[in-house]
């Protein structure tokens, strides 16, 4: 998952504890390797949102990440459902 349809996630408050451990397994296989990161992605249900949303927030700042607009995740989370019909899913 794209960093900026988890962030629109957020703004839209849908995002799940299961989608940040996606996420941060996802991007350890791109090759992403800091430490909160990998805890993260080690995470197992039952999941606390408190404890991800957390962890979440370390990797952010590690990466020295901005935080994107409520616009530009919403644009990218619409590009990649048209990718998605696109592909017929």
């Amino acid at each position: 998952m794209d960093t900026t349809i988890l962030y629109y996630k957020r703004y839209e408050g849908k995002a799940k504890p299961i989608d940040y451990v996606t996420w941060a397994y996802q991007k350890l296989t791109e090759g992403s390797s800091v430490n909160s990161l990998k805890i993260l992605a080690s995470f197992r249900e039952p999941l606390n949102q408190f404890e991800v949303e957390d962890y979440f927030q370390r990797v952010i700042k590690e990466w020295e990440m901005p935080v994107p607009t409520h616009e530009e995740c919403a644009k990218a989370y619409l590009y990649h459902l048209l990718r998605q019909i696109r592909r017929g899913r």
